[in-house]
């Protein structure tokens, strides 16, 4: 599969989300569901991240909280925010990616469904995170572009 709208820039189909997830670590800012939305704004803005994996028993993943949920829930629940816990903004189904899903791939699904970040899963358990920009800077470094993913690298909003 392609990923439309994106160069591959010549890579093949060998490389994988555990060519970046391993390189970059496995430091994930986390939460419970019943921790408030408000505790996982103020993880986000003390680490300067944009999202925060929400885990449940045994490392589970049960879905991300964004800068785009709290966003919604603000407008949505303007009353409740200050009480309003992580779960319930939660998705039922969190998009998840594994180590030896290819990179266009999980660029694609990204797309595809307008997001920026995606939790990696190992054998059922949080191993890393990956966003959009990691993976466009992976390719454009593979592809002998460094100066532009030093560039890109620079862009927080991605």
């Amino acid at each position: 599969m392609r990923c439309r709208g994106f160069a591959t820039f010549g890579i093949i189909d060998s490389m994988f989300i555990k060519n970046i997830v391993f390189d970059k670590g496995d430091e994930v800012y986390t939460i419970g569901p019943e921790a408030l939305l408000i505790e996982a704004a103020d993880i986000m803005v003390e680490n300067n991240v944009g999202i925060v994996v929400v885990c449940g028993e045994e490392g589970l993943v049960l879905g991300v909280v964004s800068e785009r949920d709290i966003m919604k829930a603000l407008v949505d629940w303007p009353e409740e925010i200050a009480s309003l816990q992580v779960s319930q903004t939660l998705l039922d189904e969190p998009f998840t990616c594994d180590p030896e899903d290819a990179i266009r791939d999980v660029m694609a699904k990204m797309q595809e469904n307008r997001f920026r970040h995606m939790p990696v899963i190992q054998y059922g358990k949080l191993a890393g995170i990956v966003s959009f920009s990691d993976l466009l800077i992976f390719q454009l470094e593979e592809a002998g572009l460094d100066e532009k993913a030093d560039i890109w690298s620079y862009m927080e909003y991605l």
